[in-house]
């Protein structure tokens, strides 16, 4: 190890620091000790996202169901559809024994459970870019880059929670093998106050692809058209902003 470099014995590494990484890590964070690492020490906006009513129950098993309620997230009180015929298919939450779902600000979602995992006890080193990692018989070995310098952290586990960067399978040799891509054009605006567009999310089957339209902090809305990257439509739009060539952060969401 190069002397410049810290090093840190950790129960549990975990790579990536979204919902997944940052939940795994408070759970975590109260009986092991847990580095929690992320490219981004903000996290990137998202719009357009949601929680299905379920996610009451994780937020009780979690201990977080009052901090979350604080956040004043929009509710999601139904889906409407059409798909695979002309008859649009509505399901609403009146009856769900969880309540409404949430139209969540991603942003501000991501940034609220990193702090509870931070708050009990999780070391959080962002940016924090992860340069290798191997496996020595006994425990895992990761060299990652940050403000500070490089730091080499022994692990006893790791969760690789990039999502589609997988950082951890990537380094370890992994490849992905992409049959399709799908890309989106998006817009959003100020939404006209339609009382039954209110708390809903619509989504909307096309020749080529699909609408989808979601409610947005601020009485606006984000609309949405999903299509294959080799289809026609990809160079002809059917939205007036067209954003196929948008910085990442505009269209991250809705890219796979």
């Amino acid at each position: 190890m190069d002397s410049k470099t810290r090093l840190r014995e950790v129960d549990v590494l975990i790579v990536g620091a979204g919902p997944a990484g940052a939940s795994a890590a408070l759970s975590l964070a109260p009986t092991r000790t847990v580095a929690l690492t992320d490219l981004d020490s903000s996290s990137r906006p998202r719009i357009g996202e949601s929680l299905p009513p379920a996610a009451r129950r994780l937020f009780n098993d979690m201990g977080l169901w009052e901090s979350f309620q604080s956040q004043g997230h929009s509710p999601c009180y139904g889906n409407r559809s059409v798909w695979g015929s002309a008859q649009p298919i509505e399901t609403d939450f009146l009856r769900d024994p969880d309540g409404h779902g949430w139209h969540i600000d991603r942003a501000r979602f991501d940034l609220w459970l990193r702090g509870i995992a931070v708050d009990r006890g999780a070391i959080f080193l962002s940016p924090g870019r992860l340069n290798s990692i191997e496996w020595d018989g006994r425990s895992w070995r990761a060299k990652a880059g940050t403000d500070e310098g490089d730091i080499e952290l022994i692990a006893r586990v790791v969760i690789d929670a990039g999502g589609r960067a997988s950082p951890v399978a990537r380094s370890l040799g992994a490849r992905r093998k992409l049959a399709d891509k799908l890309v989106c054009s998006w817009v959003s605006g100020k939404a006209r106050p339609i009382h039954r567009s209110a708390g809903f999310t619509y989504v909307e089957a096309a020749e080529d692809g699909w609408w989808y339209a979601a409610p947005l902090a601020g009485g606006r809305r984000v609309l949405a058209f999903h299509t294959d990257s080799d289809l026609p439509t990809r160079a002809q739009s059917p939205i007036r902003k067209n954003c196929w060539n948008a910085p990442p952060q505009a269209t991250n969401w809705a890219r796979y």
